[in-house]
């Protein structure tokens, strides 16, 4: 395929567009192959030539990871930080709790 400079030059601008698209949004690991399968339907609905389009598709597929993770121990952290700040709450024997008629 040749490709002259300024057409070297949108398609590339495209693909790196696509990149900080997909990548700045964030990608899980179970979201991954969606991601993939979405960038196929991106590039039929542009208005390029089919090896174009299979270029980009190669390229952004082969491109894109996950680096969307969760941190399980910030998270426990907080967890724990939020549960220390929940007050008990000491219920006498017949004590009114909810009136009927209120919910």
């Amino acid at each position: 395929m040749k490709l002259k400079p300024e057409e070297l030059d949108s398609f590339e601008n495209n693909i790196n567009d696509l990149i900080n698209q997909i990548m700045g949004v964030g990608i899980k690991e179970e979201d991954l192959e969606y991601e993939k399968a979405n960038i196929e339907k991106v590039f039929e609905t542009m208005e390029l030539s089919g090896e174009k389009k299979q270029l980009g598709i190669g390229l952004l597929t082969n491109t894109i990871q996950p680096n969307k993770f969760i941190d399980e121990e910030a998270t426990q952290r907080r967890r724990d930080e939020e549960v220390a700040k929940i007050e008990p709450v000491i219920i006498k024997e017949h004590q009114v709790i909810v009136r009927k008629g209120i919910l």
